[in-house]
């Protein structure tokens, strides 16, 4: 079981920017009220008073954990780590067990490459003899 510094929370984000964090209870409770209003109007809610017609939404953490991310200017790659920009993505690198060299070893190696040096007879009846790739 995974233990929690704090309690769930949820983000409601106006339109200015500003960010209200309410813990899952509270923000369930808006969101019931945002839902049942039919015309925007000012809706007092925990000591605020919010103009429904400015609320862009009401956001999971995690939401706005990718938000900020992307503003930083990084990225998400298949493997779920975030990199910086123009950060290249080695998470699903084949360390090659053909080198003892540190700068061979950790070159990402593609399919057909491996297929060719762990299987070359393999390869040449996928592939042909030739390098096509």
């Amino acid at each position: 079981m995974k233990k929690e510094l704090s309690k769930p929370q949820k983000c409601l984000i106006q339109r200015n920017g500003v960010e209200i964090w309410l813990d899952n209870e509270k923000a369930n409770k808006l969101q019931i009220i945002l839902n049942n209003i039919t015309e925007h109007k000012f809706v007092e809610f925990e000591g605020r008073t919010i103009n429904t017609a400015d609320c862009t939404g009401v956001y999971l953490s995690k939401d706005m954990e990718e938000l900020t991310h992307r503003k930083n200017g990084q990225w998400q790659c298949n493997y779920g780590t975030w990199h910086n920009k123009n950060e290249r993505c080695e998470c699903g690198r084949i360390p090659s067990k053909f080198s003892n060299e540190p700068e061979l070893k950790n070159k990402p190696i593609k399919f057909k490459e491996r297929l060719k040096k762990e299987f070359p007879k393999e390869h040449k009846k996928m592939y042909g003899g030739g390098n096509n790739y």
